[in-house]
């Protein structure tokens, strides 16, 4: 080799070989680039929570992140110039009344098992001395007079609410007039007077039911449409029918009276 070539000739072919291997290698990377620009192009864009392409996908991730519409029940609990209210989230409602249950005014008495006799709204203190017995002050609350186990209220010398207190002595002798008493079941109410507005609070409940005097006769009332109405709160032809219902499914009180004592106690 060395006679066939000089030491300038041999610079020059290894700089032939050398150009020669540095346009391979270019050629060779803008090869990997355009494959590498291909496969992009075809691979399926990654899907993301909000950007799915289908529609299915769509209606899943907005149920996901969107934060559901809450619907407020407010309840009007005071009538003074600074009305405090309590609001009921969806979460807490479960069920307006049935408009079709049929009252009648004899379903916001009281039946005394014991005296087989009942105890009706409007009777004053006399009348209900002479079946009952002579009442004594109530310990918790002196507004009320307690006849043997069930605490009433009265407004001008008539009574307008009854207490079934499951803590009181004696209180499970006395019942609604369609013999709803206490520890009876929830499904033992609406069995009886049929779906009331009932309302959760922590592993408890509450059913309550509502009835409007109108051209003598009692009707049932759409609670939500009748809260709206701030001047509800003074009605005294509304009558309230409200059981408390305990994690044990079992009512606990029973409450009978008209709509503005249990809307301001009084």
């Amino acid at each position: 080799m060395s006679k066939l070539f000089s030491a300038d000739s041999r610079e020059d072919v290894y700089m032939l070989i050398y150009e020669k291997i540095k346009i391979i290698l270019i050629i060779l990377a803008l090869g990997i680039l355009i494959a590498t620009s291909t496969g992009c192009e075809k691979k399926e864009p990654s899907k993301t929570l909000g950007t799915n392409t289908s529609a299915t996908d769509s209606v899943t991730a907005t149920a996901i992140t969107s934060t559901p519409t809450k619907t407020y029940i407010t309840e009007i609990i005071s009538d003074s110039p600074t009305e405090s209210t309590v609001t009921y989230i969806d979460d807490n409602f479960i069920s307006n009344q049935d408009p079709e249950i049929k009252f009648n005014s004899n379903d916001f008495n009281v039946y005394a098992a014991k005296y087989k006799k009942e105890i009706k709204m409007g009777m004053s203190s006399k009348e209900l001395e002479q079946i009952l017995g002579k009442p004594v002050k109530d310990e918790c609350n002196k507004d009320f007079l307690n006849y043997n186990g069930i605490k009433v209220y009265f407004r001008n010398n008539k009574a307008i609410a009854f207490y079934i207190d499951e803590l009181e002595e004696n209180s499970s002798q006395y019942f609604t007039n369609r013999l709803v008493g206490l520890n009876n079941s929830i499904e033992g109410i609406k069995k009886a007077y049929g779906q009331g507005v009932e309302i959760k609070s922590g592993n408890n409940k509450s059913l309550t039911y509502y009835a409007k005097i109108e051209n003598n006769k009692m009707i049932s009332l759409d609670a939500i449409e009748y809260r709206k109405n701030p001047a509800s709160a003074k009605d005294t032809d509304v009558f309230v029918l409200s059981f408390s219902i305990n994690e044990r499914n079992q009512v606990t009180l029973i409450l009978i009276s008209d709509d503005k004592f249990s809307q301001n106690c009084k």
